[in-house]
């Protein structure tokens, strides 16, 4: 099995470099309206120049103040509302852009390969532990059928959330063979560089506990400690100035009512109760099953998570297709066959019925016109 997930790995990432290797759109991502890379690129540039006044001023007044090449900005009412890492990873693109002047279509052709060969990395890391735990063949193959073109889809289209996925999946995979260090480390890399990687407080909270409670530590122990808290208390930090000290509720909702952004059904502010209640009654549902089949241990990391997950979902005022990708190595917590099966099935329901939902309630002119933008972005 392991060999046939190799060769499904290496044709899957090479067929999706040369896909984009291909492509005449100028974005270098598969679908030219994906843009997302460009504005991190962008916002990379502007931290050189503007520092920390990215992550609590909105993005046009900053824009306005420095001339750059190809300024690329979305949201303009908003500051930079990612984390620094995610600045930092855009770094050396923003720099062969800006500095060396390559050709545009070639740096965002590159930062796309470089999403591509991570996100393969971390489809390997996640589906060889799943091998490992002996999950049922049918279900592996499943599962692999939903994410391993869902997760390349997203990373062909320049979506950066897969670099925190496999930044997870490194973490948990080593906190299965009880590398606690090195899972405290991938983990806070992976917060500071995707605000949605914080679902995995709570074992971030576990593997430093376990951590501090060996005894006495050696010089690289604390090394890595000291590093882990510096990402963490980083992260901290920029969250702070972008969701409390700017007034980013208030700008984001003034985004919302005149941008065509997917509405979250599942926020607070939103709430589409036939789909809330739904998903309240199934989380209900498998947080009783991983109560009855897990270990004290898997139970208490599992349900933290998923609960972390839900609380993100309710806070979140607008949904896009590609949130679940950092959410998907949750099924690598558990350590029994049963309780990952039983997280599997849960975790790809909900997000069917969440997906379900939008194709009922969009309107059929609104879900052709989405068609028809897809198919006109669409240039290999």
């Amino acid at each position: 099995m392991k060999k046939i997930l190799q060769l499904i790995v290496i044709v899957s990432t090479l067929i999706s470099l040369i896909v984009i290797s291909l492509s005449k759109s100028t974005t270098g991502t598969l679908i030219s309206i994906f843009t997302d890379h460009l504005r991190e690129t962008t916002y990379s540039i502007l931290f050189t120049k503007a520092g920390f006044k990215i992550f609590y001023e909105p993005m046009i007044k900053i824009v306005k103040e420095y001339r750059l090449r190809n300024a690329y900005v979305t949201w303009p009412l908003v500051p930079f509302d990612r984390p620094l890492g995610c600045a930092l990873i855009f770094l050396p693109f923003a720099y062969m852009e800006n500095n060396l002047r390559l050709p545009i279509i070639i740096v965002n052709k590159l930062e796309i390969m470089f999403l591509i060969i991570l996100a393969g990395t971390g489809i390997y890391i996640l589906f060889n532990h799943l091998i490992d735990k002996e999950l049922d063949r049918i279900l592996i193959i499943i599962l692999m059928l939903i994410f391993i073109p869902y997760v390349m889809f997203w990373a062909m289209n320049g979506i950066y959330d897969v670099v925190a996925f496999f930044l997870i999946t490194l973490a948990l995979r080593n906190l299965h063979y009880r590398r606690y260090l090195r899972s405290l480390l991938y983990l806070s890399l992976a917060l500071f560089i995707h605000y949605r990687a914080v679902m995995y407080a709570p074992l971030l909270f576990y593997t430093f506990l376990i951590m501090v409670m060996r005894g006495r530590p050696v010089v690289k122990d604390i090394a890595t400690l000291v590093v882990s808290l510096i990402l963490i208390g980083t992260t901290m930090y920029t969250g702070y100035l972008t969701f409390i000290k700017f007034p980013y509720d208030e700008a984001i909702r003034e985004m919302i009512s005149i941008s065509k952004v997917l509405v979250n059904p599942l926020n607070l502010l939103s709430l589409s109760v036939p789909i809330f209640t739904i998903y309240i009654i199934m989380l209900i549902v498998v947080l009783h099953m991983l109560h009855v089949f897990s270990d004290p241990r898997d139970f208490i990391l599992t349900s933290s998570c998923i609960l972390s997950y839900t609380v993100l979902l309710l806070y979140h005022p607008i949904y896009q297709f590609w949130y679940p990708i950092t959410a998907i190595p949750m099924l690598m917590i558990p350590r029994d066959r049963k309780s990952i099966t039983i997280i599997s099935l849960w975790f790809v329901a909900i997000n069917i019925i969440i997906l379900s939902w939008f194709l009922i309630t969009l309107s059929k002119g609104s879900l052709l016109s989405y068609i028809q933008l897809f198919r006109k972005s669409i240039s290999i």
